[in-house]
């Protein structure tokens, strides 16, 4: 048996496309994976970052947005904008156990916000990745991390292989399955950058027997330490009529944040987007009112915990 030393060893003498013992090459991925994963996402979770965003509808219809990240702490918030005019016409906010999303209308006539949904950071945070991939595609795929992916037991991997012949390199291809009542169901496979922190290059999923989906990643020369910046991706689907590009991001500007910027309350947005809501829906006496009882909901609950938590319990 190829025991997970002699694995490393074969993989660093420069083995073209060598596939190897899956035991051993399944252990050998995860020691060396799992580690250089967290320092990519640790440097991606605390940067901002600009990007223009492009969807590509089936009649050929391009529509164009500018999106706006920030992350900080294990908080992340997202502002998408119209191109045209740079108005503001969603925000998403993830922090701790909270979340908020806030989406607002896109006509020029009518601005001001639509929709305010409450809910778990969980489920903003699937939401931000389906809106702005390039922060997390390097170390993600779909609503998961893929470290967590195969560290929980909902995938497994049944193939790794090594292609040193790359102009990224070499490459590590890991080739897996969802695991259904511990049998192999929905296939996929991922692409890594070996030597540029184990970032994802391409990932592709089955979605059943003839549909296909993915992601391709590329990166620029930047780094954060020695962490490679993502430049551009695109996310892609594939049938029997082949492989369509359906949206693409292309980051235009990124910076590291190395303090807690102060933008990721969903609760004071929450209030701020009702706010505003009530003003221009309401003749002018009902928004005087509406802004008293709202500015006043803010300042107790803002003072009131700070009450309690100086008084202490008692």
């Amino acid at each position: 048996m190829v025991t997970g030393a002699l694995a490393a060893m074969l993989v660093s003498t420069g083995i073209t496309f060598a596939q190897l013992e899956p035991i051993a090459t399944n252990a050998w991925f995860m020691q060396s994976y799992v580690p250089a994963a967290r320092r990519v996402e640790d440097v991606y979770t605390h940067l901002s970052m600009r990007a223009g965003v492009e969807s590509i509808q089936g009649s050929g219809i391009h529509r164009s947005r500018h999106v706006r990240f920030v992350a900080f702490g294990g908080r992340s918030r997202i502002d998408t904008m119209t191109s045209s005019d740079g108005e503001c016409i969603g925000t998403m906010i993830a922090a701790d156990e909270e979340g908020v999303i806030i989406r607002r209308r896109q006509s020029h006539r009518l601005r001001g916000v639509r929709r305010i949904e409450a809910t778990s950071s969980g489920q903003v945070l699937e939401q931000m990745r389906l809106v702005m991939q390039l922060p997390f595609a390097p170390w993600s795929f779909r609503q998961s991390s893929i470290r967590d992916l195969f560290l929980a037991g909902d995938a497994r991997v049944y193939q790794v292989t090594v292609d040193t012949d790359t102009p990224d390199g070499r490459v590590c291809i890991v080739d897996w399955g969802f695991v259904n009542d511990g049998c192999l169901g929905r296939t996929g496979r991922f692409r890594f950058a070996m030597d540029r922190s184990w970032v994802l290059l391409e990932a592709e999923s089955q979605l059943d027997s003839m549909n296909w989906t993915g992601i391709c990643c590329r990166y620029g020369d930047e780094k954060m330490g020695d962490v490679p910046m993502i430049a551009s991706a695109d996310l892609w689907f594939r049938n029997r009529g082949g492989r369509r590009i359906f949206r693409t991001f292309q980051r235009k500007s990124f910076t590291p944040v190395t303090t807690p910027p102060d933008v990721f309350n969903p609760m004071i947005e929450q209030v701020v987007a009702e706010l505003s809501a009530c003003q221009e829906n309401n003749p002018p006496w009902q928004k005087c009112a509406a802004a008293g009882v709202v500015g006043m909901s803010l300042i107790v609950a803002i003072y009131v915990p700070f009450c309690w938590r100086r008084r202490g319990p008692g």
